[in-house]
């Protein structure tokens, strides 16, 4: 799910840190505290125990197999398992209460049909959970419909910042050429290639013996070679070939295959909107790194048991839920 706050990937780090956790890529560090109470806390907001044993038992279920692997069958190491499972959790909700802050702090605010809808989705899940789910997570319904709003809210922010990013990408941004690139730093090598090319030698007998780099077809898009380079290059036509241009770290002569590689430049198009979605988010967290007071709970975290034990806790369907009713 790549245009939302949604799961994260199980295997983010082989170890647990509980000094930090981190939150789309930047880290967020915690001082310690031991209040059982708690799991965290960010600013004035504090995580509840009970959401992060819903977290830890949706996570450990949703991520326990990969195809028919079982991954607590022995097989694999359970230690860096479990931490991983943790580290996910915590770099979520994490995330969830960052953008809640946010939230408040911007007047963001869920509408009463949304509402409603949490509040069936949380009658819904809770209902689902087994009495050994519950007395594990020491969860009533109440701290479910929270726990989803938090989690919508965030959703909302979310939404909100990427509906605000500037999706028109020009074809000139996202262009994509393929060509031969003959590169060297040596100065003479530069000039008798330039010579060989005059004298009639073609491109690939050039390119193979003067060129210090990789002598297969190159695709690349702007801002991957020095501006010196990228302003010839990037007007030549399909077969044509460079002069020598020299750039700060070296020379170059290119043979354009392609000027406007379509399907790449497609592909770059998205990479590059991603990427802007991608800085709107950075600049909320690494705020939230500099101004907000966080506190994270280590006696809690490490108390927490996930094995392969607790065969009698499955719940799996904590997010499942809150879409099915949040999205329709």
């Amino acid at each position: 799910m790549k245009k939302r706050l949604t799961l994260l990937g199980l295997l983010i780090s082989a170890c647990l840190l509980l000094s930090s956790c981190s939150a789309f890529g930047r880290e967020i560090r915690f001082t310690v505290g031991n209040s059982m109470s708690t799991a965290f806390q960010i600013e004035d907001m504090k995580c509840p125990r009970q959401e992060a044993l819903i977290y830890i038992m949706n996570y450990r279920n949703l991520y326990s197999h990969i195809g028919d692997q079982d991954l607590w069958s022995g097989a694999f190491d359970e230690d860096r398992l479990r931490a991983s499972i943790k580290t996910s959790c915590i770099d979520n909700l994490s995330e969830v209460y960052i953008l809640n802050l946010y939230a408040k702090e911007n007047g963001i605010e869920l509408t009463e049909a949304e509402d409603a809808k949490i509040e069936t989705a949380a009658k819904e899940y809770f209902a689902s959970l087994t009495d050994a789910e519950k007395k594990y997570s020491g969860t009533r319904e109440k701290d479910i419909y929270e726990m989803y709003t938090r989690y919508a809210t965030a959703e909302k922010v979310y939404g909100e910042l990427m509906d605000s990013v500037d999706e028109e990408v020009s074809e000139d941004e996202a262009r994509v050429m393929d060509a031969y690139v003959l590169y060297t730093k040596d100065q003479a090598k530069a000039a008798a290639a330039e010579a060989a090319l005059a004298a009639g030698t073609s491109f690939d007998t050039v390119l193979a013996t003067y060129g210090d780099g990789d002598r297969s077809q190159l695709s690349f898009g702007r801002n991957t070679y020095p501006s010196a380079v990228e302003d010839v290059i990037f007007r030549l036509e399909n077969g044509e070939v460079s002069s020598l241009i020299t750039a700060d770290d070296g020379y170059y002569i290119v043979r354009c295959i392609d000027k406007y590689d379509e399907a790449l430049s497609e592909e770059n198009k998205t990479k590059i909107l991603a990427d802007r979605k991608d800085k709107v988010l950075t600049g909320i967290f690494e705020s939230a790194d500099s101004k907000y007071y966080s506190r994270i709970n280590t006696t809690f975290w490490e108390s927490i048991d996930i094995s392969a034990d607790n065969t009698d806790l499955k719940t799996d369907s904590f997010f499942l839920t809150l879409d099915k009713y949040y999205r329709s």
